[in-house]
């Protein structure tokens, strides 16, 4: 019997009279059917798929036949594990011949079901853009050899590998499995390439070390990420085939487990907080991320816990199932010693993502759009972004589940388990164009395929690798790959994504400013005065956890003060602002345009501002904070250096309203009045602060703002 995934092209035969009794007759049609069926499918054999005779299970062996077209849905063959041949021999006898290595007539395929890859692919020509120009040759892939830990060769549809080095856990393992379930997918389908696999966390190849004449020898390097500042080349991670050593499935699997996960409790009906577990000892950013968590004197909305792996194997993983996570209305994700797998899966669940400010991207968050996908939080104060966030979403509930649904929908839309293949095939199928080499299969390299690596495997790796295999030939072309950016279209995007991280900042700003305003006066007074003396300067505009931001939102509305508060004449006076001296104009020009000075200190004395102290060019940020007095109010500009994260040396100068609470109450009043006019005065102002300690002020805050 004939078997195929596709079926056979239809075949009309011709009937021929023949004389002589009726059941001669039949015998010699049936003989002559036969026949002609016999030559034409075996005619017909050779026009898509060459294999060898193979073994499915107990059967015995047989042919594949499949057509070059086809009319009707393809019926699917299936290759399992078959783990009965060569058991007692070494890994290159285990490899069974069943499996087709070779196509003919690949464009006449079905078109993908998904016929435009989703937009994060042209990423692809990015991270192969350093070696548009020159190609790749053998000595830029052998240089690639020195923290790779393994070389990976494909040849006429077979994978050969030379491992160098152990990698953590089995991240090698599965990732060189990934790779063999991509030829299972599409046999004979990438061209014969060469590469280096580094499965460390950090990028190696810094952009820096490849500058001016070694611009054209940069080592093309594989690993799971990268960050603005080196070279390497994004590879899916090995957690899609699964991560047994923390009990994680395989993603397709997984990905119908956290569907469910979000059905059983609803987004209205999860703890209204940030949520995170997981190792906080892995970075120092991790650890910082700790002194958000509630405690009996302060609650930033955020419910922190510790992961402890060791334990919770031995307890079977009971606590640790992702998909059933998806508890809280928000989920924070913070990188850990470089990049961290946990993203996709913080993703997947339809909470709101809050994402610290990350260094490092992978293969698809280049694709995620903030305010969109997720909500931005800041690497610096992330106690004070996150509180924000939760206020913000909590107030605004349908908006902040479809920031959640939204990712949720990309994590399953966009990076289902076709469309990583699809990925990892285009991938490869660019970096073999540019190879400049033959590529070979070196000495002492390993035949690998999925027998080799399943079998001899342990029962927990083995169960992972059974249910992500890949059974069949896709009977469709991969997606469409979607060309490269145009400069601009690119630099567009940055900025896009650059303006909605900014635009959230200028909120949380605001929120902790408005809020800053509200305690001073409690603090003050005790209750909101209801005739103040400036209402744009003193009154605070409202509650935080009414907060509406941005043009999209109401306008702001001021609150209902509750007791009169008397002023007289004197101070009344003040309304309008105190006059101000030339002095303090002519310094500030000086600071802003000759940086003649670090800092100025200002004070009203006699009715007007003037100049209270010059600070010169090599003054500390100590110095200049130890100025001010402790039971006097003062204002302040500090024209701060600081450094980008693309190496630029930058300035911003600050204004500081300095009222500490030991002050006396009429001259908080008269700062407080005349500070938005004096402002006006001093043209180039980048922040405000409104300090009543020192630590309102401190180095890490000005940081903060300015980066």
């Amino acid at each position: 019997m004939l078997r195929g995934y596709r079926f056979a092209r239809p075949f009309k035969f011709q009937g021929t009279s023949l004389k002589g009794s009726a059941p001669a007759a039949v015998a010699t049609n049936t003989i002559l059917f036969v026949g002609l069926f016999i030559i034409a499918s075996a005619t017909l054999s050779s026009f898509w798929v060459q294999t060898s005779n193979f073994q499915i299970g107990s059967s015995t062996n047989q042919t594949i036949v499949v057509s070059a077209k086809f009319k009707k849905t393809p019926k699917s063959v299936e290759f399992p594990l078959n783990c009965s041949i060569g058991s007692n021999a070494n890994q290159t006898q285990t490899c069974p011949a069943n499996y087709p290595t070779t196509f003919s007539n690949t464009d006449e395929l079905d078109p993908s079901p998904n016929p435009l890859c989703p937009d994060y692919f042209r990423f692809i020509h990015q991270d192969l853009m350093p070696w548009k120009r020159t190609g790749i040759t053998r000595d830029m892939m052998e240089n690639a050899k020195k923290t790779a830990h393994f070389r990976l060769v494909i040849v006429k549809g077979k994978v050969y590998v030379e491992k160098y080095k152990q990698s953590i856990q089995t991240r090698d393992v599965f990732t060189i499995w990934g790779i063999l379930q991509l030829l299972r997918r599409y046999p004979g389908r990438l061209p014969d390439l060469e590469f280096m696999f580094d499965c460390d966390d950090q990028p190696v190849i810094r952009s820096r070390d490849y500058q001016g004449l070694n611009s054209t020898r940069v080592p093309p390097l594989f690993r799971y990420c990268g960050d603005r500042w080196t070279k390497d080349i994004v590879f899916p991670d090995w957690s899609f085939w699964g991560w047994n050593e923390i009990n994680i499935k395989p993603w397709e699997g997984f990905l119908k487990d956290v569907k469910k996960g979000n059905q059983r409790i609803k987004w209205m009906d999860r703890e209204p907080y940030a949520y995170w577990k997981g190792n906080p000892f892995v970075s120092d950013t991790r650890k910082d991320l700790l002194k958000c968590n509630v405690s009996g004197t302060q609650d930033w909305n955020a419910r922190l816990f510790i992961q402890d792996w060791i334990l919770e194997s031995q307890q079977g993983f009971k606590q640790s199932n992702v998909a059933d996570q998806c508890t809280h209305r928000y989920k924070i994700y913070i990188e850990g010693y470089a990049w961290s797998v946990s993203e996709k899966y913080i993703l997947a669940c339809d909470s709101v993502t809050l994402l610290v400010k990350p260094k490092y991207y992978d293969f698809f968050t280049r694709g995620l759009q903030p305010v969109h996908h997720y909500w931005p939080v800041r690497h610096e104060n992330k106690c004070r972004s996150i509180k924000f966030a939760v206020d913000w979403g909590n107030n605004h509930k349908q908006k902040a589940q479809a920031i959640g649904k939204a990712a949720s929908n990309f994590i399953q839309e966009e990076l289902k388990m076709d469309y990583v293949y699809d990925y990892m095939f285009h991938l490869l199928h660019e970096y073999a164009k540019l190879l400049r080499f033959e590529p070979r299969i070196p000495k002492g390299t390993t035949h690998l395929c999925s027998e080799s690596i399943a079998c001899p495997a342990d029962e927990s790796p083995k169960k992972s690798m059974t249910e992500s295999l890949v059974k069949s030939p896709s009977a469709t072309k991969p997606c469409t790959m979607p060309p490269p950016y145009e400069p601009r279209a690119l630099a567009k995007l940055y900025r896009r994504n650059i303006n909605s991280i900014t635009q959230v900042q200028q909120w949380e700003d605001k929120y902790w400013e408005n809020l800053s305003k509200q305690q001073r006066l409690f603090k003050l007074y005790g209750c909101y005065p209801h005739n103040f003396i400036n209402r744009e300067a003193l009154i605070v505009l409202l509650a935080p956890t009414s907060f509406l931001l941005g043009p999209q939102f109401p306008s702001l509305s001021f609150f209902t003060f509750q007791k009169p508060f008397l002023i007289g004449d004197k101070m009344a006076n003040a309304a309008s602002g105190m006059a101000v001296h030339d002095d303090c104009k002519l310094r500030f020009k000086e600071l802003k345009a000759k940086r003649s000075y670090r800092f100025i200190l200002f004070k009203i004395e006699q009715q007007q501002i003037v100049v209270d102290k010059l600070g010169e060019p090599s003054e500390s940020y100590d110095d200049f904070t130890s100025s001010f007095p402790a039971d006097e109010c003062r204002y302040a500009v500090y024209d701060f250096d600081f450094t980008t994260e693309e190496n630029c040396q930058k300035s911003k100068i600050f204004f500081i309203a300095w009222s500490p609470d030991s002050s006396k109450v009429r001259m908080k009043m008269v700062y407080a009045s005349s500070k938005d006019r004096f402002k006006r005065e001093l043209d180039g102002i980048s922040f405000e602060l409104q300090a009543t300690d020192p630590s309102e002020m401190s180095l890490d805050i000005v940081k903060g703002r300015a980066c």
